[in-house]
């Protein structure tokens, strides 16, 4: 059933429009998340479903990026989300721990939707869980004097990593490493060199996910609970697998970050710093300037190796973890026009109804998509324009060109008033222009109109006014092919 349905899609669009549209996705520079904690079971047939949307979210601008869940067959089997891996070599073809397919499918399945992706010009990345295994059988460990450990996997159906308990701490190799996770075995990543060592196996489980014959990945690698891995096995994991990118899921501070990226090499982390921010900002209405202070930020010291998220799995599902619930969209406008690289959550695109919010023109998570991508190039240099009231921050795209010209974003925090200011721009794209707005919303009723033209001079001011818990993005018109290509002076 869900191979025939990844099938239909593949067929619904001609080779040449998935050849035009590359192009164009390849700039958006925003990737999504593709699944929430507890999908459902079959969960590749859901992603197939939505390949078109996510390509094409306003006027052929979409995702470039999209991360699946971990993909190999798990100690609870059907059951689990994959981040208590037992058999890497298992994408759901092998019939153990009670299931043939993942909670997610089969590996055919897999392949499929992989390749479908890929033909709308999405790369597809992986949750890769490195840290820990589960689900071995227990026997007698000499490291621990013969107490029984559960890290017997000579039993796998694939016949590969079939590890022993000297493949994990305390090994004869080393004792322990970073830190161990909730009670599971913890991988000892320096035995060896050769096969059989639990290093090296996983690079080359890693390059066996890349090829299109298993698997195809091409997007890098989502690098789970990078905390209990040395930062030195990470750079080794990165480099042996063709120096891919890769996204660190280090759960810490900026200080801790910065530390991982450097000793890891990794390209890239997730701004836990930034969405504890987003926070304080949009929840309990600390000074907005915060969310482009480089000491509290990730995006604001580091924009090219910083992925920005609202939520996520964990995020959406941890009760202990305090969501950005009471601002979401003001998050999202902050993050889809900000530096660095940001990630869309499923559930809110799809499940909490902020692709179009309220379903106004200009509302939602599309327009600040098309936005990114048609106005700013998918990767837009900042410049920050108002930072000195505490509700309200003003920054836009510091140049611009015939076919990106950038734009002026200002976002309120204010639960009440109307925030205004003159701001003076050095995208001279925009000077001399009447300028629109492409991209709003207000969480106040009767605020929820699109905000009036606006002026940018000949020298580049602009005078401009923002709804409470609201946020506008200005630019030139782009609303038909006479109006897309502009001169500045």
């Amino acid at each position: 059933m869900t191979s025939g349905l990844i099938s239909n899609h593949w067929k619904a669009s001609g080779i040449l429009l998935g050849l035009c549209l590359v192009a164009r996705v390849a700039v958006s520079g925003v990737m999504m998340q593709g699944f929430y904690w507890d999908c459902p079971s079959g969960w590749y047939s859901t992603m197939a479903e939505k390949v078109d949307e996510l390509r094409d979210m306003k006027d052929g601008c979409g995702i470039d990026r999209i991360w699946f869940p971990a993909p190999q067959k798990s100690h609870a089997g059907g059951y689990s989300m994959g981040y208590d891996p037992y058999d890497y070599y298992d994408l759901g073809q092998y019939d153990q721990m009670g299931t043939m397919p993942t909670r997610f499918g089969t590996q055919d399945e897999l392949k499929k939707v992989i390749a479908l992706y890929q033909s709308r010009g999405i790369v597809c990345m992986p949750d890769i869980v490195l840290n820990h295994r589960s689900g071995g059988q227990p026997e007698a460990n000499p490291n621990l004097d013969g107490e029984k450990t559960w890290t017997d996997f000579s039993g796998v159906a694939s016949g590969k990593c079939t590890w022993r308990y000297n493949q994990f701490h305390p090994s004869t190799s080393e004792e322990s490493d970073a830190a161990p996770f909730e009670g599971y075995p913890d991988v000892c990543h320096v035995t060896g060199r050769r096969e059989g060592s639990a290093g090296y196996d996983l690079v080359q489980w890693g390059n066996w996910l890349a090829d299109s014959a298993n698997a195809g990945f091409d997007g890098g690698w989502r690098l789970d609970y990078v905390k209990g891995i040395n930062p030195s096995f990470i750079r080794k994991f990165i480099k042996g697998t063709g120096n891919a990118y890769g996204i660190l899921e280090c759960w810490d501070d900026l200080a801790m970050i910065e530390k991982y990226l450097k000793k890891s090499e990794c390209p890239a982390a997730f701004d836990f710093p930034g969405f504890y921010t987003m926070g304080k900002v949009f929840n309990h209405g600390e000074d907005i300037g915060l969310l482009v202070d480089p000491d509290q930020v990730l995006a604001a010291k580091h924009p090219k190796r910083a992925v920005t998220f609202v939520a996520n799995h964990d995020t959406d599902k941890d009760s202990h973890v305090e969501s950005i619930v009471d601002n979401t969209m003001l998050a999202y406008a902050f993050i889809l026009t900000y530096q660095g690289y940001p990630c869309i959550f499923w559930k809110d695109y799809f499940n909490y109804g902020l692709a179009e919010a309220d379903g106004q023109p200009g509302h939602g998570i599309k327009p600040l998509v098309w936005v990114r991508n048609a106005l700013g190039g998918g990767q837009p240099e900042i410049q920050l324009l108002h930072t000195e009231d505490d509700h309200l921050l003003v920054y836009g795209t510091l140049k611009g060109s015939a076919s990106a010209p950038g734009y002026v974003v200002a976002i309120n925090s204010h639960p009440t008033e109307v925030r205004s200011a003159k701001v003076f721009t050095r995208n001279r794209m925009l000077w001399n222009q009447a300028l629109k707005s492409h991209a709003w919303y207000s969480y106040v009723d009767g605020h929820k109109q699109q905000p009036t033209e606006i002026s940018c001079n000949s020298m580049g001011g602009v005078n401009l006014e923002v709804p409470p818990r609201g946020y506008a993005v200005f630019s030139v018109p782009m609303d038909s092919p006479e109006t897309d290509q502009i001169s500045g002076n």
